[in-house]
């Protein structure tokens, strides 16, 4: 129980509320498909096929939106962080061409 706590404490910490769930999700999904596969060996049925191909699929799109969004978020703040260096320079370059 304390190794669990420690990790959802480092798994939000690092990350979102939304990146959490979704882990908790994929634990579920596993321990369904290992679940079916090592005690049931029944087949199983199309709903619960259609229920883990959902569940795998919204995972994907997520994983895929995440990935975008913080494309995004770094190329705005290393477009912001060049034109700051090109600020920088300006205004050095101004203040030897005012002195010279």
């Amino acid at each position: 129980a304390v190794l669990l706590n420690a990790t959802n404490y480092f798994v939000l910490s690092n990350t979102s509320p939304l990146t959490y769930l979704i882990i908790g999700h994929i634990k579920t999904i596993f321990i369904v498909i290992l679940g079916a596969i090592f005690f049931d060996h029944k087949v199983p049925t199309p709903k619960v096929i259609i229920g883990i191909s959902l569940a795998l699929l919204g995972v994907g799109i997520y994983t895929n939106e995440n990935r975008r969004q913080q494309d995004e978020k770094n190329k705005t703040q290393s477009s912001t962080n060049d034109s700051n260096i090109k600020k920088s320079i300006d205004t050095e370059s101004d203040k030897v061409s005012a002195t010279a």
